[in-house]
């Protein structure tokens, strides 16, 4: 009976194989998030990778020779992980406080170019909004308002009529 032969894992990347394949993305990043999806940009995204890939070989900070899909994969696998640190970083509640940012993660961080998102200034997810704040916006039921027609011969509408 055959058995099947498992597939050799690659060993991780070291802190400074990760420090470095951040700090190599840089030098593509352009290419790399370039728009589109045409064969010629997609082409270009690849070459790019391998190139990346090359050069973190070469460096033989792993002793491991990495494909550039490993290189790819371990680049999103760090973004990922940065993007989740930093969401707990803004979570409320208890328990201990969120590990530090590798230098890797704040660089994976840091080339990301996602769109900034703020709460309410002044409130967080587990405090009331501040009542200067809140009056900027329209609570409760309106009881009357009077609203003058454009031309000054009509009397006004009075909305508690309505």
């Amino acid at each position: 009976m055959a058995q099947n032969a498992a597939k050799p894992r690659a060993e991780s990347f070291s802190v400074a194989e990760q420090n470095l394949l951040m700090e190599l993305y840089d030098d593509y990043c352009d290419i790399i998030t370039k728009k589109g999806n045409t064969a010629q940009i997609n082409k270009a995204r690849e070459a790019a990778w391998k190139t990346i890939a090359d050069r973190l070989n070469a460096s033989n900070l792993g002793g491991q020779k990495r494909t550039w899909q490993q290189v790819k994969i371990k680049y999103k696998n760090i973004l990922t992980n940065a993007t989740k640190k930093k969401a707990q970083l803004g979570a409320t509640g208890g328990g201990p406080p969120p590990e530090e940012f590798t230098q890797a993660k704040s660089l994976a961080l840091s080339y990301n170019k996602s769109p900034k998102i703020d709460g309410i200034q002044g409130g967080n997810a587990s405090s009331p909004i501040d009542p200067a704040i809140r009056a900027t916006f329209v609570e409760g039921t309106v009881l009357s308002t009077t609203i003058p027609l454009l031309h000054g011969d009509s009397p006004s509408v009075d909305l508690a009529d309505c």
